[in-house]
């Protein structure tokens, strides 16, 4: 008797996970946060950079975070505003003997699905791949070392950036998992004033001109939006 008993407990158990993988998972809601952290790799010609680095590669990679608010408009498109914030200390080297490269960027960039995982949808979740077509505008400020004899006087401008990336989300309809991989083409410029300290050259004023080649990495979690 205790036999039959367990054989028709698993039994039932079998068939309710073979109901629940039969149902389609929940609706993606309208309206899902995304919070998350970022790593941006520079590339290209470095000399060209705002990294202002050598060769075309460099180890350094720029951290940071970032908040955006995903809608969607159709079943398969959705749209995402985000602001990142990013930090560097240009060169590598000590606080102090270093530039101080930080970063805030304000974007929008259209998600087009392109399909689901066969063999990772387990009701109510689904894992779904993408792709997206970031744009939108950064602001960049460098924070010149304090230890040198010329002081200088930064003024940043306002920069822009365009990019293509894909990525893939883990939902279960209240939260889940992103992870994104893509390339940011990233122009800014900022107009730079040395003077010297004791006065014994005239005053230097040097205007940059940045083009950066980003690899971006994100990571981030998602909510759905009680809206």
């Amino acid at each position: 008797m205790r036999c039959a008993g367990l054989l028709a407990a698993a039994c039932g158990l079998v068939a309710s996970q073979a109901a629940r993988a039969e149902e389609p998972p929940r609706p993606t809601p309208a309206w899902r946060l995304q919070l998350g952290v970022v790593g941006l790799g520079p590339g290209g010609d470095l000399s060209q950079s705002s990294f202002r680095g050598e060769g075309r590669l460099d180890s350094s990679i720029c951290p940071g975070v970032m908040l955006g608010v995903e809608r969607r408009i159709a079943p398969r498109l959705s749209l995402v505003a985000s602001t990142g914030y990013q930090w560097l200390n240009d060169g590598g080297a000590a606080p102090d003997a270093s530039y101080a490269l930080r970063r805030l960027s304000f974007g929008v960039a259209p998600h087009v699905k392109l399909g689901t995982f066969p063999y990772v949808r387990t009701y109510p979740a689904e894992a779904e791949i993408y792709v997206s077509l970031p744009v939108g505008l950064g602001f960049a400020s460098r924070t010149p070392p304090p230890r040198r004899a010329l002081d200088e006087q930064v003024d940043n401008g306002i920069g822009w950036y365009v990019g293509a990336a894909a990525g893939v989300t883990w939902f279960d309809g209240w939260w889940g998992l992103l992870f994104e991989a893509g390339y940011r083409l990233d122009r800014s410029g900022e107009r730079s004033v040395f003077t010297a300290r004791d006065g014994s050259i005239p005053q230097v004023v040097e205007q940059h001109q940045y083009t950066d080649h980003q690899v971006v990495v994100t990571a981030a979690f998602l909510v759905a939006s009680p809206i």
